[in-house]
């Protein structure tokens, strides 16, 4: 699930807003040495079941053709990572605040008048990532749902900055397994 706004200056005129959604899920097999992946936005059981099919049909497709045998590769179910380079949260400014510092910037383009067209945007991208396993582990990405993320969103707090970190778990437990692999993450 991906939602997005932009909010933009052109020759400084304001631009409508554009607000995205985009919702869909990836499906990524790797059966007798072949990898592939299928993409579908419908996710009814059947569009699901569909896109499994198509990933699977073109991993046994390829599976002889590959330069590596793709059953080697790290399974996704033992890291994860969060990425996030806010450096000031979207709702700190408000609307008329982000329309100064885009006709600003705007305005600051204006450096010779040979240049006649001058665009400034700024917007904010929202993505919620869920990773399931075929084994029945499923790993959210929303470093809030977690508990590395929330350890860390606890730390940033505690330390008052709003900098941005990129935070990579390598812990070798497998999900759902029992052995406390949730908690292996902080």
């Amino acid at each position: 699930d991906e939602r997005s706004e932009t909010l933009s200056v052109r020759r400084d005129d304001l631009e409508p807003l554009v607000e995205r959604r985009s919702v869909g899920a990836m499906i990524t097999i790797a059966d007798g040495g072949g990898h592939a992946y299928a993409a579908t936005g419908d996710l009814s059981a059947a569009g699901l079941r569909a896109a499994a099919d198509r990933a699977l049909a073109w991993a046994r497709a390829t599976s002889g053709l590959a330069l590596f045998d793709a059953r080697l590769l790290p399974r996704a179910v033992t890291s994860g990572k969060h990425v996030s380079r806010v450096q000031r949260p979207w709702s700190s400014l408000s609307l008329d605040d982000r329309i100064a510092l885009l006709r600003d910037a705007c305005a600051r383009l204006a450096v010779d008048s040979r240049i006649v067209e001058r665009w400034a945007g700024l917007g904010r991208v929202a993505t919620d990532v869920l990773l399931v396993t075929g084994d029945g582990g499923r790993l959210s990405r929303d470093p809030g749902r977690n508990t590395a993320g929330a350890a860390v969103q606890a730390l940033l707090a505690a330390l008052g900055t709003r900098q941005g970190i990129v935070l990579d778990v390598q812990k070798g437990l497998p999900l759902a397994s029992g052995v406390g692999s949730s908690g292996a993450s902080a």
